[in-house]
């Protein structure tokens, strides 16, 4: 059942990543993800009710964190796709697991826990405490962002994806922070996640046309149905079978890769290739 629905989250998510690219000449970036996440934010709704979950407002708050900050990064994301290689923006901007995971090893560990009203909120503080397999995936992960903005030409990589990439680590820490706190509570995540990124979208409510909420539908569902996927994929393993999850669910980013150069005719050059293997080594490395 784990291993099943680690599979289902990989396919997914790769699949969105072919899609974002797909659908970039087709869509305006803002527009479709807002699209989405309206029908993600229902999928979640049903799902959050559906639970009978508890909520509060510490773990309300850090759902929020992690959703608004993913909402934006996702509209990097789709404007980065636009005149950057799929299988490079994705390579980068999946490297946010490894910098949040740095940041939290240079955390003071003072700042350990916070207290929000009666609710004491474990950080993911682990100062003093890196091995020798964070620091190997600290140093490839800046390698491979470094070649990664030495491609030139139409391969070059926009700034877009390198704020999509600093967008994605602030969502990381918080949904690590959630999890750290209020691991039970997937359907709360869902709702508030997904709902996050409505919120400052309703403006755009008027000017999605019609193709927009169809794809946006698509969209919508497919993450909404890997982000349950995942989420009860590490909820249901243990500590022998974790490690596997994690590492099987970050295959998207050679996954991507495999996929997009041929079939968006992307080129194939010496520093992509490099920048591509090393960004998803440090991810694998760090995971073990």
């Amino acid at each position: 059942m784990v291993f099943g629905l680690t599979a289902l989250a990989v396919v997914a998510y790769s699949g969105l990543s072919l899609l974002f690219k797909a659908l970039a000449s087709r869509t305006r970036p803002a527009q479709m993800v807002y699209a989405s996440s309206v029908i993600a934010t229902i999928c979640g709704l049903i799902y959050f009710i559906a639970s009978g979950e508890s909520w509060s407002w510490p773990a309300a708050i850090l759902a929020f964190l992690a959703g608004v900050t993913f909402y934006f990064a996702t509209i990097a994301r789709a404007k980065a796709l636009e005149h950057s290689p799929a299988s490079l923006v994705f390579a980068i901007s999946n490297l946010d697991l490894v910098v949040a995971g740095v940041i939290i090893l240079l955390l003071p560990a003072a700042w350990n826990m916070l207290q929000i009203g009666s609710v004491t909120i474990n950080l993911p503080s682990q100062a003093g405490n890196p091995t020798l397999g964070n620091l190997l995936a600290c140093v490839l992960t800046a390698v491979a962002v470094l070649i990664g903005a030495q491609v030139k030409g139409s391969e070059k990589l926009s700034n877009a994806t390198y704020v999509c990439l600093g967008l994605l680590v602030v969502s990381s820490f918080a949904a690590v922070t959630y999890a750290r706190n209020f691991g039970a509570q997937i359907g709360l995540l869902m709702f508030v996640d997904f709902a996050a990124g409505v919120i400052p979208g309703l403006h755009l409510t008027p000017q999605v046309r019609r193709h927009e909420w169809g794809w946006g539908a698509v969209v919508g569902l497919i993450t909404f149905g890997g982000f349950v996927a995942m989420m009860h994929a590490q909820a249901m393993s243990d500590a022998a079978t974790l490690p596997f999850v994690l590492l099987a669910i970050n295959l998207k980013t050679p996954i991507t890769a495999i996929i997009a150069v041929p079939l968006f005719r992307e080129q194939l050059t010496a520093r992509k290739i490099i920048a591509i293997s090393l960004a998803t080594l440090a991810l694998f490395i760090w995971q073990i």
